[in-house]
């Protein structure tokens, strides 16, 4: 997340339920979320019901995730491109 518009978006999708609904549709479960970011079921869990916003390197891996399920998979080196 380099900018404050990946962030933004990320909370976005989360308070919206876009995040769940996006997980779901690529038939993830929370746990395999959990794995892939290095973090808690329980975070996860907290990260869709907008109890956690999340931080730290997991914040890059979920953000990656969501991008690619809700934007499709050549979307989020196509924006990172066309910032520079």
């Amino acid at each position: 997340m380099n900018t404050p518009m990946d962030r933004a978006r990320l909370v976005t999708w989360i308070a919206t339920g876009k995040a769940r609904e996006a997980r779901e549709g690529a038939g993830w479960t929370r746990e395999r979320v959990a794995e892939t970011c290095g973090v808690t079921l329980r975070t996860v869990y907290r990260w869709e019901n907008e109890a956690r916003v999340p931080r730290g390197a997991a914040t890059e891996r979920y953000y990656a995730l969501l991008d690619r399920w809700i934007n499709g998979p050549g979307m989020l080196t196509a924006e990172k491109g066309a910032e520079r």
